[in-house]
């Protein structure tokens, strides 16, 4: 039996690592995109999805938000699928599993083309309009070197600028004040905090709360918190911070997050007041897990925003809308050996407030002490110029970086692909929906179609219930697996952004029946609340999953689909949906069911009336049963040219035995005689052979232990499982 679960399996070539990277890449893009809460936009907003494009993959799915492509694309390729889709090609580099390292870029050589496609037109955004105000707030202590050129910087941007100085000793409120005076009124504001004179400790929370009511107050259309050492970019190296912070607004998000790019000395040749960016090429990608979390701008609401009790990591407002790629932080905390010396060792470690520090802040500069070297090594950097192309993601995402502590997108997540869920959200849902299907030599346009309305129905449930999730579990029970290692990674590509968190494949190799390869997977489906029971030949609808589990939470045991275009002939309730049983081809059952009954007779049943059983023995328990015309599947029954349905020999056989198998368990010798009777008189060659197979069982004593004696839950009608409410035959 072969077993493959979670994500891609890890491989032994770099190129698994690259792939793996950029699966975990187009996770993250869907995890921002669906809120702090899991949720998707509002009432009126467009639904967001996200799309990995592989390299065995042909087109860019329609109707995507942002399309993740890996792999070389032949001339004109892009063009094409601009014009089909209407998306945009925003980014295009390289997908390098790893931090970029020198150390590292032998063992990553190469790695894979990737692009980003999507919604976002810069092209179409207006220009930003003269009143469009962003206001950068300054907290500084000790900066004369750079501060000067920071605040150039910024209001040469076109921003505001409010320095926050926490009474440096330096010259740097003087510097500040020159600025101000110089530039004229409201262009630049100094204050010193706290207003009653220096405190015995910098104490970052208070700091922070004074920044959050200046972002309140200012009236401000964006606000970007900002230190005195680092310079925020956008994505997009044409574009200015200000311009940006416009177009993103218009697309409909209210903050951006920042991945932060560390300088590093490599000598000691910067001279104080020079331009920082054009000093420092070396620098490392921020890999403390307080560098995952960098939500520096924002548009300010109604309310102050919270995010002094995370440190200033991150705005704590649900209704918040991230921008789905981050911004740069270029960060220069230090610049020499000499100022490390003095701003770590002589000034930042006295400092610091010990009751913040007992709650781990401030922790960051502990391995420092007398006779560290503030230089680094270029062999152990990065340089800069690999950021755009080689180094993509990350500089996107943050995701395959090492301290990463989001679930699937760390640098060892990245590396053991084989257990990275396919879809994972910063807060897992609490509730999971388990979807099982068995496959039999399934052909690849009917597993296609399958697949196709599993992920639509997925995608619309985790929507709809952002409190679900959902996992598919495929059994095959073909004598060669239908799926081999590159599609498995396809198809579980395919779940992206779905909230679909796993996609369980399991190669039996052995034809084990309907029930006996459903039994196996429901051994597997953990805290589950519900399995829904799939056939292949089903093509689900959109809200599918959703009207299952609403039938689920009227109180059924079972719930059953609606399938078209031939519906079955049993009656239902009209007003309460209560029916004899439920159709294996696609229903849902809950776990109590399972807990209770156990799932299918695999003993008495290989193939047809396992659903039947099972429904009445849930029945039995004390358990609903319930059709729901609203949860409609559509089930191809390879119908005739005059609408009947086809069965082959070997179904025919199946579905002969197993309904004389059900007579057997259900008390109904009457109807077991009757239908031995008619078996052996049929002209279907097939109906001798499976009275012969009863009568060798009966004889063996291998019939099911007869139960329902009353006949409480088995309905027949005459040789059917049911009361009929129309019949095709007529």
């Amino acid at each position: 039996m072969r077993t493959v679960s979670g994500s891609p399996p890890a491989g032994t070539t770099t190129d698994s690592a690259h792939l793996a990277l950029g699966a975990a890449f187009a996770r993250y893009l869907g995890r921002v995109l669906a809120g702090p809460d899991g949720s998707q936009p509002g009432e009126g907003q467009p639904q967001r999805r996200v799309a990995l494009v592989g390299p065995g993959d042909d087109d860019v799915p329609g109707g995507v938000t942002i399309a993740v492509v890996l792999g070389d694309r032949p001339p004109g390729w892009f063009d094409a699928q601009q014009a089909r889709t209407g998306l945009t090609l925003q980014f295009s580099g390289r997908a390098v599993a790893g931090d970029g390292r020198r150390h590292g870029r032998d063992a990553a050589a190469g790695g894979l083309a990737c692009a980003v496609l999507d919604v976002f037109d810069r092209a179409a955004v207006p220009p930003t309009p003269p009143g469009f105000d962003v206001l950068a707030i300054v907290t500084t202590y000790n900066e004369a070197d750079i501060v000067g050129g920071l605040v150039d910087r910024l209001v040469g941007a076109g921003l505001r600028v409010h320095v926050v100085d926490n009474w440096s000793d330096d010259a740097t409120p003087d510097i500040v004040a020159g600025r101000a005076a110089r530039l004229g009124p409201g262009r630049v504001v100094l204050e010193r905090f706290p207003s009653e004179g220096p405190s015995p400790h910098f104490e970052l929370e208070r700091l922070l709360r004074r920044v959050e009511t200046i972002a309140h107050e200012s009236g401000a259309d964006w606000v970007v918190h900002h230190d005195a050492d680092e310079i925020r970019e956008p994505p997009w190296p044409d574009v200015s911070l200000r311009d940006a912070l416009f177009a993103i607004e218009g697309w409909g998000f209210d903050c951006v997050d920042h991945t932060v790019v560390n300088f590093v000395p490599v000598d000691d040749s910067f001279v104080p007041g020079a331009d920082l960016a054009a000093s420092f090429s070396w620098c490392e990608l921020g890999d403390s897990p307080g560098h995952f979390l960098q939500q520096k701008a924002w548009k300010p609401g109604n309310a102050p925003v919270a995010m002094a009790s995370t440190g200033g990591h991150e705005i704590v407002e649900a209704t918040r809308r991230v921008f789905p790629y981050k911004f740069l932080t270029r960060h220069y905390p230090i610049r020499s050996q000499a100022h490390g010396e003095r701003k770590i060792l002589g000034e930042r470690q006295r400092r610091f407030s010990p009751a913040e520090r007992a709650r781990g802040w401030h922790l960051h500069y502990d391995h420092l002490g007398q006779g560290s070297s503030f230089l680094g090594d270029p062999a152990e950097l990065v340089s800069y110029a690999d950021l755009a192309d080689r180094l993509l993601v990350q500089r996107l995402s943050g995701v395959g970086l090492p301290g990463n502590p989001f679930p699937g997108e760390s640098a060892d997540a990245v590396a053991e692909p084989a257990t990275t869920p396919v879809a994972t959200r910063v807060n897992q849902p609490a509730r999971l929906l388990r979807i099982q299907t068995v496959l039999f030599e399934t052909p690849t346009e009917v597993l296609e179609r399958y697949l196709r309305g599993v992920r639509q129905a997925a995608t619309v449930l985790t929507t709809a219930r952002p409190e679900y999730a959902v996992e598919v579990a495929l059994a095959d029970c073909s004598p060669e697996p239908v799926l081999a290692e590159d599609e498995l990674e396809r198809v579980r590509w395919g779940f992206t952004g779905t909230g679909t968190t796993a996609v369980y494949y399991d190669a039996f190799q052995e034809n084990l029946g309907h029930g006996g390869a459903q039994q196996r997977l429901f051994a597997g489906r953990g805290t589950a609340e519900g399995v829904v029971v799939l056939n292949p030949d089903t093509c689900a609808s959109p809200r599918l999953l959703v009207e299952l589990l609403d039938g689920l939470a009227a109180g059924a045991g079972i719930v059953e689909a609606r399938h078209l275009p031939l519906e079955h002939q049993k009656a239902y309730d009209p007003a309460t949906g209560a029916t004899s049983w439920a159709s294996g081809a696609c229903s849902l059952v809950s776990a109590a069911v399972l807990d209770t009954v156990g799932g299918y007779d695999t003993d008495a049943f290989f193939l047809y009336c396992d659903d039947v059983d099972l429904s009445w023995r849930a029945r039995l328990a004390g358990f609903g049963v319930v059709h729901r015309p609203t949860a409609v599947v559509f089930h191809d029954k390879r119908l005739s040219a005059r609408g009947e349905q086809v069965a082959s020999e070997h179904e025919r056989y199946h579905s002969g035995l197993a309904s004389l198998l059900l007579y057997a368990k259900y008390s109904r010798p009457d109807l077991l005689a009757m239908g031995l009777e008619a078996f052996d008189a049929s002209a279907d060659p097939v109906h001798p052979r499976a009275a012969a197979e009863l009568r060798r069982r009966r004889d063996a004593g291998l019939l099911p232990e007869p139960i329902d004696p009353d006949g409480t839950v088995a309905d027949f009608s005459t040789y059917a499982y049911a009361p009929l409410r129309f019949d095709y035959a007529r």
